[in-house]
């Protein structure tokens, strides 16, 4: 799809985002929505909060176990958020 004058529209959503005064909050909304999106409904529901701060994400899980194993896998959880969400880049994840 394209518009009036030829840009198609991918191009401009990615320009409005970048240039949006908004642009963190749509960061972390994107990753919110990878984490519930990625991981099965037995770790969402043990997730209690998540938030984004400076290309890390963190996780606050109320299981210990859970958030022990996620530690241990900690490379596997990033690539697969970052293959979820390919527009913004992720530094690391912290289990909270």
């Amino acid at each position: 799809m394209r518009i009036a004058d030829g840009i198609p529209l991918k191009e401009v959503m990615q320009q409005m985002r970048h240039s949006s005064p908004h642009k963190h909050k749509l960061e972390e909304a994107a990753w919110a929505c990878a984490w519930k999106a990625v991981m099965p409904v037995s770790v969402t529901k043990r997730t209690e909060a998540t938030f984004h701060k400076q290309r890390r994400l963190f996780i606050r899980l109320n299981s210990a176990p859970l958030r022990h194993e996620f530690q241990l896998n900690k490379d596997k959880v990033i690539a697969l958020l970052q293959n979820y969400v390919q527009s913004y880049s992720l530094a690391d994840v912290v289990f909270v």
